[in-house]
């Protein structure tokens, strides 16, 4: 419960990610196949969201070395639309830390951003 207190106090700290001013929602979903872990960011419009530019940034982290990947795009969406921005598939290794960072921008600066970790090891 004082984790969820903490995560509140932050976002109130936050002025740009006020949930008034939010046009658009990111997610980042995860589906696993074989040994294949997919990561893919994806912005809801909860109005009209005219060039948003969206970021999506994947670090895996193992013994064996990191590997960075970045993929974005700019768009407009309608209230309630969906859209795709990124897609990475990576083979999971024993040990690894996988992290996603999807960030959506407008003209005044970052509007949302979610943050997904996989795995055990601290960034």
């Amino acid at each position: 419960m004082a984790r969820l207190g903490r995560l509140l106090a932050l976002l109130f700290l936050l002025p740009n990610l006020a949930v008034a001013e939010m046009s658009v929602v990111p997610s980042i979903e995860v589906a696993e196949s074989d040994g294949t872990i997919e990561l893919v960011g994806k912005l809801t419009a909860l109005t009209a969201a005219s060039g948003v530019s969206a970021m999506m940034t994947v670090e895996r982290r193992s013994s064996a070395g990191a590997l960075n990947s970045s993929q974005g795009r700019t768009l407009d969406l309608a209230p309630n639309e969906s859209a795709s921005i990124a897609s990475v598939a990576l083979n999971m290794v024993e040990g690894q830390t996988l992290s996603a960072r999807l960030v959506v921008r407008n003209d005044t600066g970052i509007i949302a951003q979610t943050v997904l970790i996989l795995g055990g090891e601290e960034l």
